[in-house]
């Protein structure tokens, strides 16, 4: 999606129910627990029996953390309590209050931008919210490395680096919070980069060459991590490499990360911004990406091409958002687009790099919502144009597309994220991503599929029908330029690698998203849970992506707590 594009003032998460009626008494056991530990950090729903303990400050605090979230919909859940750590030790004995009482759901809150219902909210469990006392950012003296709590936002993680000259490779939108995003894998303006450096650390990596950028999670060099049984573990390469492998990119089933130790980065003046363009600029916008994806040799230059149709005015448009890391980008990098005539103001400018996130502050405007990922082969530019051509002109004449009577629909975008074979590199000279990219597979096109919507007739029916658009889209790639090999392609099965893996930061809950990580990392990450987590505390008790099968492929049973 584009941060500079309109779809960014809504937020793409599933419906649900109404809020719960009654809290458990499990639950408030737990809250209990949890309030004998830090009475100060602990904050009881207002129809809690217990809800007179709270201070004024905790009130409000619970308040304003169960109602800012990037999808409106998770405001309609209603923990029996909110907890607000201050330390890895808070978090470990939340965890172990949980364990006493199975049954009561929890979840985790950074930035509240999971876009799907339920993934950092909670219907009657515990709210464990990062925020506020798990936000800052520490740059080590050496200003090599920098520790950052997970319930920092992007924006403030940079404002504070920049201050130094450095940067972290973090969110494209400065309001998205760290620690969700990082699990998941988190792709960054920054990503098709990569250096290297000799990095004399605190942790055991002393003296070893540490590459840089390439995707978020690929730049953190230690994560401190409570395990289910609450015990708090310093993950590294060289501590423990398997799971330090899987907290790039496998999500949340390993554990609760409460602090970062991110690389940092030097950074000067960035140059970018957001243009608007006519529909009837598509094709030349849809040529221009096509061969950027493919041609692009300078691995500063970044860009996310966003298809807009605006329910309203019946109208749609194109957002494309432009970065370079530097003042000046080189006259040939985007070249092609900037010869194209946009419409209105031009966003483009030159700034620090926390100005350019700071831009893309925004918040919802409570919309109902949801989203889709679709990971494609980037083919050659002409069979490319005509494919992209095809999906747009088919997507925008969907039923669903003119249901804003029926449904209420507002907003449907078709985000296109590059993912060229230079950014595939820079994530696998790291060498423990769990998202098993492969820079022979050739370039990818990652395609977030988005609808905003505002009567509740659409939430049994618009989820459902921008999924069959995504499947539809795939299906008849695949059908029409079967055999036809991505750019920059090397080898790899054409039926299989250019269609995964799947993002998990953007996917929908129905995808199987560790499925198509690829066998051999799926059954790796299987019996990593399996030994870290013998109960299934962290993939029973809260949402995410987790394991639909065990290895071998039978149907494995869970308790999916996502709201229906």
């Amino acid at each position: 999606m584009s941060p500079y594009s309109s779809t960014l003032l809504m937020s793409f998460a599933l419906l649900g129910s109404s809020a719960a009626s009654t809290i458990s008494p499990q639950a408030q056991r737990v809250c209990a627990d949890i309030h004998s530990a830090a009475p100060s950090r602990l904050a009881y729903a207002p129809s809690s029996s217990k809800a007179s303990l709270n201070s004024p400050y905790l009130a409000e605090l619970y308040t304003n953390t169960t109602a800012t979230y990037w999808d409106a919909a998770n405001d309609a859940d209603v923990p029996a309590c909110a907890f607000f750590p201050s330390c890895s030790e808070d978090v470990s004995a939340a965890i172990i209050a949980l364990g006493k009482e199975p049954g009561v759901p929890f979840a985790l809150k950074s930035g509240g931008h999971n876009w799907n219902r339920g993934f950092s909210s909670t219907d009657g469990g515990v709210l464990i919210s990062f925020r506020p006392n798990l936000q800052s950012t520490t740059l080590a003296p050496d200003g090599l490395t920098a520790k950052i709590g997970p319930g920092a936002r992007w924006v403030e993680v940079m404002q504070e680096l920049d201050k130094s000259n450095k940067c972290a490779v973090g969110g494209r939108s400065g309001n998205v919070g760290v620690g969700g995003y990082v699990v998941q894998g988190g792709i960054s303006y920054l990503t098709s980069q990569h250096v290297g450096h000799r990095l004399a650390s605190r942790i055991a990596t002393a003296g070893a060459d540490i590459l840089g950028k390439g995707f978020s999670c690929d730049n953190v060099v230690e994560y401190e991590l409570v395990t289910a049984n609450g015990t708090i573990v310093d993950v590294n390469n060289h501590t423990h490499p398997d799971i330090f492998s899987a907290l790039c990119g496998g999500g949340n089933a390993f554990g609760v990360v409460t602090t970062y130790t991110f690389q940092t980065h030097d950074i000067g003046d960035v140059w970018g911004g957001g243009r608007t363009y006519g529909p009837e600029q598509l094709d030349k916008l849809n040529a221009a990406i096509a061969e950027f994806i493919s041609g692009n040799q300078d691995p500063s230059a970044a860009i996310i091409l966003d298809y807009l149709f605006v329910a309203l005015t019946q109208t749609s448009q194109i957002t494309v958002s432009y970065f370079y890391n530097g003042p000046t980008p080189r006259s040939d990098v985007f070249a092609n687009f900037l010869a194209i005539p946009y419409l209105g103001a031009d966003g483009i400018t030159t700034q620090r790099y926390p100005e350019l996130l700071d831009t893309n502050v925004t918040s919802a405007i409570g919309l109902r919502t949801s989203n889709v990922i679709n990971s494609l082969p980037n083919m050659p530019s002409e069979k490319m144009c005509l494919f992209l051509d095809w999906h747009w002109n088919n997507a925008s004449n969907a039923p669903f597309v003119s249901s804003r009577q029926t449904n209420g629909l507002e907003l449907f975008s078709m985000a296109l994220q590059p993912i060229p074979v230079a950014l595939q590199r820079a994530s696998a000279a790291q060498g423990h991503s769990a998202l098993s990219l492969d820079p022979d597979h050739g370039d990818k096109i990652w395609i977030l599929y988005g609808a905003g919507w505002t009567k509740t007739a659409g939430d049994g029916v618009l989820p459902q029908q921008l999924k069959a658009l995504a499947d539809d889209a795939l299906t008849y790639q695949k059908d029409t330029y079967k055999g036809v090999k991505p750019t920059n392609y090397v080898s790899g099965d054409l039926s299989v690698v250019p269609y995964n893996p799947l993002f998990m930061n953007d996917a929908q809950y129905t995808q199987d998203v560790l499925k198509s990580y690829g066998p051999a990392t799926y059954d790796k990450l299987w019996f990593l849970h399996k030994l870290l987590d013998p109960g299934d505390f962290f993939t029973s008790r809260q949402n995410g992506f987790f394991f639909k099968t065990p290895p071998g492929g039978m149907t494995m049973p869970r308790h999916d707590r996502r709201a229906t």
